[in-house]
């Protein structure tokens, strides 16, 4: 056996000590570095610390603010990606954490050289933990200072933050007041406001949305946009502007963006594509009355997770009559279709309508309850090029042993049908059938 010289240490790749530096805790790095000139070297490498997560929890939350302080200060001119969090907290400890993160940000927002590009705010839900008012004003207003400050500034990301209106707005307000009105280019805001709030009916929220100018994607609730903020994205992106992914998981009908507003919108941003996620509790609704012609809708999401039973049982009504409407209202238009149903009504027929009314659409993703041979029709339309589906995804639920053996005989056929093409990619899943008396669940093989 060959012994192993410690100069031996010196010809190992500078990028295989840097990727063993990035599997290790910062106290273990700083033992690393302190092994030899070159690991110490390695240890300064700008691109070993562009990212940093700081989360305060009840243990000891000054500690946390003072260590990730010392981080900024010698290794700040680096960090590109931060991510400030909370763990748990509770009427207890809130003021003790609140007070922590505000010396974190003020301090923060005085040390130079900061150049941060990504900025997310992780399980805030000023909803449901901040239940002191002054507790949360002193984490809006130091991360509203912080936020100011930011030059560089390109992704946000303040989803599930559940803030108030005032405090929603005070965080907007920063962000336009600041250079990242001018850099910003990435918005995740959804539900960033509580859940009884409407923000597009509020004039102030509509102003604090105006101010950004560079924004190319923004992923928010429908009830979030108006046709104020869509006509402002139109003049001020117009090309630019590349994504709007929208959630739909509360009752919107009463501000309802029409369908004018929206072709104006997709006249401006040509490069412009709209996701849809469509939640049970939004079935309590007409859904297709949302869904109006002049949407440049690329991509529709229905998500039935475990609910309450009457939005279970709304979707179910309703599930037939909005496949029906996005087969005859967006056939030139919808690329890829998401169906994630933990239980639902024969779906079969509408889906087939669907597939032979949209025939740009390339991405099939369907987690639901089918009939076997509606997988074969499937697979009979790809062959025969009636559909050009590039990938597809099958996790269907409800089958007996006969359907399941059936399901797998058809499956050689299937990954043919769709994987003509090398950039083709196929799943095929059962998601544990009802099975036959003696109660099986099998999984087939997926591709």
């Amino acid at each position: 056996m060959a012994t192993v010289n410690s100069s031996d240490w010196n010809v190992v790749p500078d990028l295989v000590l840097l990727n063993v530096f990035f599997q290790l805790e910062d106290e273990d790095r700083l033992s690393m570095a302190l092994v030899c000139k070159n690991w110490y070297r390695l240890f300064q490498s700008p691109q070993l610390w562009r990212n940093r997560r700081v989360i305060f929890s009840t243990e000891k939350p000054y500690t946390t603010a003072t260590n990730s302080l010392g981080f900024l200060k010698t290794f700040g001119k680096n960090i590109r990606v931060l991510t400030v969090g909370f763990a748990m907290p509770n009427f207890r400890n809130a003021k003790q954490i609140s007070k922590a993160v505000e010396f974190y940000f003020n301090k923060a927002t005085n040390i130079p050289d900061l150049r941060l590009k990504e900025f997310t705010l992780q399980n805030a839900n000023m909803e449901l933990y901040w239940h002191f008012i002054l507790s949360r004003k002193r984490i809006i207003s130091s991360l509203c200072r912080f936020l100011r400050r930011l030059h560089e500034l390109t992704l946000i990301n303040l989803i599930a933050a559940k803030m108030s209106l005032t405090d929603g707005c005070r965080v907007l307000e920063s962000l336009g007041r600041g250079q990242a009105s001018k850099t910003l280019q990435t918005v995740f805001i959804e539900d960033m406001f509580q859940a009884y709030i409407s923000p597009n009916k509020h004039k102030r929220y509509t102003q604090a949305m105006s101010k950004f100018k560079s924004i190319s994607w923004i992923y928010t609730n429908y009830d979030t946009i108006n046709a104020q903020i869509m006509k402002n994205i139109a003049n001020c992106m117009g090309e630019q502007f590349q994504k709007l992914t929208l959630t739909i998981d509360c009752d919107v009908s009463s501000n309802i963006i029409r369908s004018e507003d929206w072709s104006n919108f997709a006249e401006h941003c040509p490069n412009a594509e709209v996701v849809v996620y469509i939640y049970a509790s939004a079935f309590k609704q007409d859904v297709p009355s949302i869904l109006v012609p002049g949407i440049p809708l690329k991509e529709i999401d229905i998500v039935s997770w475990p609910s309450v039973d009457s939005a279970r049982r709304a979707l179910e009504s309703n599930i037939s009559s909005t496949l029906c409407h996005v087969a005859l209202t967006y056939s030139n238009r919808i690329e890829c279709l998401t169906l994630h149903l933990d239980r639902n009504p024969p779906i079969d027929s509408d889906l087939l309508l669907l597939l032979r009314s949209c025939r740009r659409l390339q991405e099939l993703n369907l987690y639901c309850k089918l009939q076997v041979e509606t997988v074969q029709i499937m697979c009979q339309m790809q062959q025969q090029r009636a559909i050009d589906l590039r990938a597809i995804t099958l996790a269907i639920h409800g089958l007996t042993e006969s359907e399941w053996s059936t399901l797998t005989r058809i499956r050689g056929e299937l990954i043919q049908a769709v994987s003509r093409r090398k950039d083709r990619l196929l799943d095929v899943g059962h998601a544990g059938g009802a099975g036959n008396s003696s109660n099986h669940n099998h999984t087939s093989p997926a591709v």
